[in-house]
C-alpha cells in the first residue's frame, strides 16, 4: 500500500461518518457500528483507514448505484501503525460508497481514544463515566 508513514493513501477520502456506539459505563469494553461515505478516486484492491486499539469484527461496502458486488476478503490491524487495511477481493471502481465497520475496543486506562473515568457521588459511592478528548490522533 503506497503512502507515508503518517498519512494515509489519498486514493480513498471519506466525506462523513455515522457512528453509533453501545457503551456501558460499569463494562469494560464497548462496541459499535460505523456507516462512512468514501470517495474512492482511483481502482482500489485495499483501504487504509486510521485505527487504534479497536477489533473489527466486520466491513462491508455499498453504494446507491449498485455498481460493485465484490467481497470484504481481509481486514488486518497493524498496532505499530495505528492502521486498519481493508482488502478487497475484487478492485472497486472511482465512485462514491458506504464503507460499513462493525468494531468492538475495550476503554483505555490512558487519556486517549475512549476511557472510563472513576468519581464518588454525593452518597460517597463509586461511579464511572466514559469520557473521550476526541482529538484527532486520539480518536482512532
Amino acid at each position: 500500500m503506497q503512502g507515508s508513514a503518517y498519512r494515509l493513501p489519498r486514493t480513498v477520502t471519506p466525506s462523513r461518518y455515522d457512528l453509533e456506539l453501545r457503551l456501558d459505563p460499569a463494562a469494560t469494553a464497548f462496541s459499535g457500528v460505523v456507516d462512512i461515505a468514501i470517495t474512492v478516486h482511483e481502482a482500489v484492491v485495499e483501504i487504509a483507514l486510521n485505527a487504534k486499539g479497536l477489533v473489527v469484527e466486520r466491513a462491508e461496502i455499498s453504494s446507491s448505484a449498485g455498481a460493485w458486488s465484490g467481497a470484504v476478503v481481509g481486514l488486518v490491524i497493524d498496532e505499530a501503525a495505528e492502521r486498519l487495511t481493508v482488502t478487497l477481493g475484487s478492485a472497486l471502481a472511482a465512485g462514491d460508497y458506504t464503507l460499513r465497520l462493525v468494531f468492538g475496543g475495550s476503554f483505555g486506562d490512558h487519556l486517549a481514544g475512549l476511557y472510563r473515568s472513576r468519581y464518588r457521588d454525593g452518597a460517597g459511592v463509586e461511579q464511572f463515566l466514559i469520557s473521550t478528548h476526541s482529538e484527532a490522533t486520539d480518536a482512532r
